[in-house]
């Protein structure tokens, strides 16, 4: 499991291996980071994401939801079957 932050403009985070809850967690902590450097717009890398809990998907709706007000928004990116279940399941949770 990693969660990877780049800053900039176009802030990315990419989400690889598990994601449950110790990846939840890290990506609240890099979504507020994210917050903290205000970019424009947030891209959000699910494609690496080979499993998910319900407590990654909830992460995966706060970071949505926190990151939301970026003057560009949120750009989700997904590869795997993992990974577009994990964001259907957090879109549900909106």
């Amino acid at each position: 499991m990693s969660v990877t932050y780049q800053g900039g403009e176009l802030a990315r985070v990419t989400v690889r291996g598990c994601l449950d809850r110790e990846a939840a967690s890290n990506l609240g902590a890099v979504c507020r980071q994210v917050l903290r450097d205000w970019p424009q717009r947030l891209e959000l890398d699910l494609c690496g994401v080979s499993l998910y809990t319900t407590d990654g998907a909830r992460a995966v709706s706060d970071c949505l939801m926190l990151c939301r007000r970026l003057e560009q928004g949120v750009g989700i990116t997904v590869a795997t079957d993992a990974g577009r279940q994990a964001l259907l399941d957090s879109m549900a949770l909106v």
